[in-house]
């Protein structure tokens, strides 16, 4: 694929997508002719087929092309600004991911399947000449602005700009990846999903600082973490130190993150999701049943709480005026 399209994300679905399964699998692009995959637009939709879409920029765009009943979503974010069909199966990233999900009112089987860490990403035990890594696409005015430039007065700090192909080698030259996507998610009114770069850093032997926002609230309690935009002298004196006592480190969590063990929890989920389309297409009339009682039913809810707290308010507003 051409350079232009070139990303983590996409990196993670393809990542996904090269998971052998028990079902014969092929790969769609939907806004570029790539040599070796098939085009969407150019596929005419049979009875066999099933397509899980991937989080990306077009998403919305695309899953409004193929039918509903064939569709599982893999959900590498959280957005309440598009709707999305209730009953579509997903999977998840992260727990935190599948929990937002559920509370926007899923009722569609929610799986969990961690993007995996592949086996490139090592401690080479390599010498390290980068105290700091900052990747500009996930930084914050907050590090770029402030922190950034006291860094750069001791030590030898790189920022990253482009997209980088070979990403194993530059971990093993760093000691500390220093990591907030709060605003870059924030700004896009979508939440972080997973977070990577973290645990790729990490498997190569990186000490992290992050800011805990989406699903990167799942490193709070994992070695070789820390919080960052605590107050900027603090997080000043806390990476400097990190960086002067640095040693090469090996993380055993990293292991379940893996390929070996993703490929289990891939084919779990992805035939757990088959299962509920396979009933749906079955039972679409008692689906759709219940659909509709379930809407009359939450708008009667909310009609009904509606009138209780207006029967309060006059009740409190009458007291009032005769005290």
């Amino acid at each position: 694929m051409s350079n232009y399209w070139q990303c983590g994300g996409l990196k993670a679905s393809l990542d996904f997508a090269n998971i052998p399964l028990s079902y014969k699998t092929r790969i769609f692009t939907y806004k570029e002719n790539v040599p070796g995959y098939n085009n969407i637009n150019n596929h005419k939709i049979s009875n066999d087929d099933y397509f899980v879409i991937s989080w990306g920029p077009h998403f919305f765009e695309l899953i409004k092309k193929l039918p509903k009943n064939r569709v599982i979503i893999n959900s590498h974010s959280f957005s309440q600004k598009y709707k999305i069909d209730k009953y579509i199966p997903m999977i998840c990233t992260s727990e935190y991911t599948a929990s937002r999900w559920a509370s926007y009112g899923v009722r569609a089987p929610l799986t969990i399947v961690p993007s995996s860490v592949q086996s490139i990403y090592q401690n080479t035990n390599s010498l390290r000449d980068i105290d700091i890594l900052i990747f500009k696409r996930k930084s914050s005015a907050y590090v770029e602005k402030i922190l950034l430039p006291k860094l750069s007065l001791k030590l030898k700090v790189h920022f990253v700009t482009e997209y980088v192909v070979d990403l194993a080698s530059l971990y093993n030259r760093s000691k500390v990846l220093v990591y907030d996507s709060s605003w870059h998610f924030r700004n896009r009114t979508l939440e972080e999903g997973f977070g990577l770069h973290p645990f790729e850093a990490r498997a190569c032997g990186m000490e992290v600082f992050t800011t805990y926002n989406g699903s990167l609230s799942q490193l709070i309690s994992l070695v070789g973490v820390h919080q960052l935009n605590i107050q900027s002298d603090l997080d000043l004196a806390r990476i400097t130190e990190c960086v002067n006592k640095y040693s090469n480190r090996y993380f055993s969590d990293i292991e379940k993150y893996r390929q070996d063990n993703v490929k289990t929890l891939w084919n779990a989920a992805i035939n757990k999701s088959l299962e509920f389309l396979f009933y749906s297409e079955q039972n679409q009339e008692l689906l759709n049943a219940e659909q509709i009682e379930l809407k009359i039913m939450e708008r009667n809810k909310k009609y009904s709480d509606f009138f209780i707290r207006l029967k309060n308010y006059l009740k409190k507003s009458f007291l009032g005026s005769n005290q």
